[in-house]
């Protein structure tokens, strides 16, 4: 939105002006969609010492004796390993690598997110670089002695409601890491029983859920064993009105079944998500899984190019 543009331009010429040298990357979630359309970090290059690096490819940035080895997002993974290629050490700096991206070989450090990009492992344990700022994955972590996710300011989905917010301080020349903890929008969640209740009653059960729910904060309510005709009656306008106080409200329904089953849960995640939850019940070699995956990854970044 306009209004955070605006905010972030004010807060960097504030650094700028205060002669503090800042070098921004851009995310999966920062780079356009179309090329042509251009990119906001274009606009950072206006002010004196900020290095905004947004193209989708490498670039070195030497800052006093420091070089920071600048790398984006990328448009293909592909990209992403050639350019990481091109990082070359210099022995008379102190080498800082920045990159936005998940890390292959682990799971639980990648986010399920469409042309997501991961770098190896291995790169991370390089004694080669003095320190390793990465950004995506949404939480603070150690990955190697001089490797750190700094985790994120805000939280934007359940998945990450118990992690904490903040940004990490690294003292000079030591390279020492600091989390500082920061306030984020609390995050709430209720599970709603809707066995055999009407619209009627779910909604004087969801009134009172409301009356526990802090200002702006996030909240999700899971309706479980919720009948179809009961979900269709509900007063929609009376339950927003309920929870006006919430910055992000929504209601997912799991819906009972005739048979007395659920009918599984209603809410889609991300399409590669999706794609890898359904090859995790594949009753198929773990060699044959992963080809699957593989291909499947080519093709979904194959069709949301096309799409473009």
């Amino acid at each position: 939105p306009n209004r955070a543009i605006s905010f972030a331009l004010s807060q960097l010429k504030r650094l700028s002006q205060a002669e503090i040298p800042v070098v921004l990357i851009s995310g999966n979630h920062s780079t356009p969609r179309l090329s042509a359309s251009g990119s906001i970090f274009a606009s950072f290059k206006i002010l004196p010492r900020v290095y905004p690096v947004y193209q989708g490819r490498y670039e070195p940035i030497k800052i006093g004796d420091f070089l920071i080895h600048a790398l984006p997002h990328c448009s293909t993974e592909a990209i992403m390993k050639k350019n990481v290629q091109k990082i070359k050490i210099d022995p008379s700096c102190k080498n800082i690598l920045l990159v936005h991206a998940g890390i292959s070989g682990n799971k639980n450090y990648q986010t399920g997110e469409f042309n997501e990009q991961k770098i190896p492992l291995k790169l991370l344990k390089s004694a080669r670089f003095n320190y390793i700022a990465l950004g995506h994955y949404h939480q603070f972590l150690k990955i190697a002695p001089r490797a750190y996710f700094a985790g994120a300011t805000e939280r934007f989905d359940f998945r990450f409601a118990l992690v904490k917010t903040g940004f990490l301080k690294v003292r000079l020349p030591s390279f020492a890491v600091e989390h500082i903890e920061i306030p984020s929008r609390p995050m709430i969640s209720f599970n709603l029983n809707a066995t055999n209740l009407t619209a009627s009653q779910i909604q004087q059960k969801l009134k009172k859920l409301a009356s526990q729910v802090v200002k702006n904060s996030m909240v999700l309510i899971k309706m479980e064993n919720i009948k179809r005709e009961a979900w269709l009656a509900l007063d929609r306008e009376e339950i927003d009105k309920n929870f006006k106080k919430a910055f992000i409200f929504e209601l997912r329904p799991n819906f009972y079944q005739e048979q007395g089953k659920y009918s599984g849960k209603t809410h889609i995640d991300e399409l590669p998500i999706e794609f890898n939850r359904f090859i995790r019940h594949l009753k198929k070699p773990e060699t044959e899984k992963k080809l699957i995956s593989q291909l499947g990854a080519e093709y979904l970044q194959k069709a949301q190019s096309n799409h473009r």
